[in-house]
């Protein structure tokens, strides 16, 4: 998470960037009390399919789904316009990040410190099947290179 947390978003990866828009739009239309589904989910499809990875809007839906009704805390994700990455994105990519080398009981065992219960293990399986068709456009979050923290600002 800490190689994500409060870095320019401008340093991320081309994979980590959908990924927060998406996750950042996602949580922006909850927060307005629209359904996720409707015209910003149409719109993350679309974004998605144009990218190849349209069967991951689905496995992206369940992520965000079981986070928003099951974690254990509240998760912090910023406005569509915010210069830098949130606790909650920051979390949310660096499990995606993971996959690449972390073996599967570690992602359980942090997914399961993240929701409420026998979610963690739903979140597992929808996590994967996103990472799979992110990796498989190669859109996997990767780590920044460089380390361009900063204290405070761009909130």
């Amino acid at each position: 998470m800490y190689a994500f947390v409060d870095q320019d978003v401008r340093v991320l990866d081309e994979g980590s960037r959908l990924v927060l828009w998406a996750s950042r739009a996602w949580v922006c239309a909850v927060s307005r009390g629209e359904c996720p589904e409707g015209h910003i989910g149409q719109e993350i499809a679309a974004v998605f399919q144009q990218r190849g990875i349209a069967d991951a809007f689905a496995h992206f839906g369940m992520v965000m789904l079981i986070l928003n009704r099951h974690a254990r805390d509240d998760l912090d994700f910023g406005h569509l316009a915010c210069r830098r990455v949130h606790e909650g994105e920051a979390l949310l990519l660096s499990v995606l990040s993971s996959l690449r080398e972390a073996g599967e009981d570690d992602i359980r065992a942090t997914l399961n410190l993240l929701v409420e219960g026998e979610w963690g293990r739903s979140c597992l399986s929808a996590i994967r099947g996103l990472g799979l068709e992110l990796a498989d456009m190669g859109l996997l979050p990767r780590p920044p290179e460089t380390n361009h923290q900063t204290t405070g600002g761009g909130r």
